[in-house]
């Protein structure tokens, strides 16, 4: 059998000639937030005189990596649907609000947790919704501060 009868049999079958890629697109997009979930746990501890080590937020972000590998890896098909873009704004809405709330409301131990992976996950509901949906949602986190009487 011949290369190119091995390639006939192989596309009529509906296998592909060469092996499917590494997916680059997640990685891209993993990267930046896991950076800045690092850095945002960084400038908690500096922020509130804790002991500012390099190890310490390296390994919060390390274990943030398998949480936004799983989000990225949802199908950008259920993005595009006006059913998520709504379940995402109130999720960024309820998320905006609830890291105003912590950084007001409790101890500086419980915001130093909770703010850095709170806050990528903000950015990345941030970065997946439409233009339109995103200023709806920061219009309600600042309404929310507004009614509250919160300050950031």
């Amino acid at each position: 059998m011949t290369l190119f009868e091995q390639v006939q049999r192989r596309q009529a079958a509906g296998a592909r000639s060469r092996p499917e890629p590494i997916d680059f697109d997640r990685t891209l997009l993993l990267a930046p937030l896991v950076l800045m979930h690092f850095v945002l746990a960084y400038l908690v501890r500096l922020q509130y005189s804790q002991e500012v080590s390099l190890s310490i937020a390296l390994s919060e972000s390390w274990v943030s990596i398998p949480v936004f590998w799983a989000l990225l890896s949802l199908p950008r098909s259920y993005f595009n649907s006006k059913l998520s873009q709504a379940l995402q704004v109130v999720a960024g809405t309820c998320l905006g609000s609830y890291l105003v709330y912590i950084a007001n409301e409790e101890g500086y131990y419980a915001t130093m947790k909770k703010a850095p992976p709170l806050g990528a996950l903000f950015a990345w509901l941030f970065i997946e919704l439409y233009w339109y949906n995103a200023v709806i949602c920061l219009l309600a986190v600042s309404g929310y501060l507004w009614v509250t009487g919160y300050s950031l």
